[in-house]
């Protein structure tokens, strides 16, 4: 896999990626092909290589630009419950400081269409990166049914190894040692400590000092163990939540006519999310 891990290459065009403000988020687009082969460079004889863009599936541009390029391509889709998705996006939004605390959830959905005809960045679009149907119909529409693979996030959470071991006969690759499939990465929340949520995420002599005392393996041990320590996620509003899964129904309904996992789990269940 490529590093970094999100190089979003296909995305140097798109002008809802590209050029918006992400404050303290900091996300360095590879923008040519001679710097995307290179992020390729260590590759010697293995059987796949790959990278992880998100955005990808939300892009209407990228399918395209993918089979230009890598006509053969294996796209691999993971798929949330889309009211989770919309509510985790929100507290990332406030984590990041680009919603303000005192928005609601309500409010900021009232607000989408306002936003996005104004050319908001993709991070507001709350409802519309959750319609999946028409997303993967632009990777259907663009590659082969053999060539993409849908997974939902539930799956994933529920049976890890079962889903990885698919995905490494869909890529054609050997197993790998499936370690710490549990532990969770980049969980969305709230800081409870503004002071220490500095401290973990921008730069300052804390930090620079740890470098100097710590290997790279260490460090992101210690920043996950205080990020988690010192966060937390607030509930949602439930009616807010109910709303949505009417607003979602009809497109997950249509999804569920488009590939082989069901999503219609996702329909009254919008309680708690697993993980974020």
């Amino acid at each position: 896999m490529s590093e970094p891990k999100e190089p979003s290459f296909f995305l140097a065009e798109d002008p809802r990626y590209v050029g918006q403000d992400m404050g303290d988020l900091k996300h360095e687009y590879i923008r040519t092909l001679a710097e995307y082969e290179a992020i390729f460079d260590s590759v010697t004889d293995e059987n796949a290589i790959g990278e992880s863009s998100p955005c990808y599936l939300y892009s209407d541009i990228v399918p395209d630009k993918i089979k230009g390029l890598i006509p053969d391509a294996k796209i691999i889709a993971i798929l949330r419950n889309p009211v989770q998705r919309a509510y985790s996006q929100f507290v990332f939004n406030q984590q990041r400081g680009w919603e303000s605390r005192k928005m609601t959830f309500a409010r900021a959905l009232e607000l989408e269409d306002e936003r996005f005809e104004n050319g908001s960045m993709w991070a507001f679009h709350y409802t519309r990166r959750g319609k999946y149907s028409g997303q993967i119909k632009r990777y259907l529409d663009v590659f082969s049914t053999a060539r993409v693979r849908v997974v939902l996030y539930d799956d994933f959470v529920k049976t890890p190894e079962v889903v990885l071991e698919n995905l490494y006969e869909f890529l054609g690759v050997t197993s790998a040692a499936l370690d710490n499939t549990r532990e969770r990465h980049n969980v969305t929340g709230l800081p409870k400590s503004t002071l220490l949520h500095r401290l973990t995420n921008t730069s300052n002599p804390f930090k620079t000092i740890l470098k100097r005392l710590l290997p790279k393996g260490a460090r992101q041990r210690v920043r996950r163990a205080l990020s988690s320590w010192n966060s937390t996620k607030p509930p949602a509003d439930p009616d807010d939540l109910s709303r949505l899964e009417n607003l979602f129904e009809a497109d997950i309904r249509e999804l569920a006519g488009i590939i082989d996992p069901d999503p219609l789990v996702w329909l009254n269940k919008t309680g708690p999310s697993p993980a974020s």
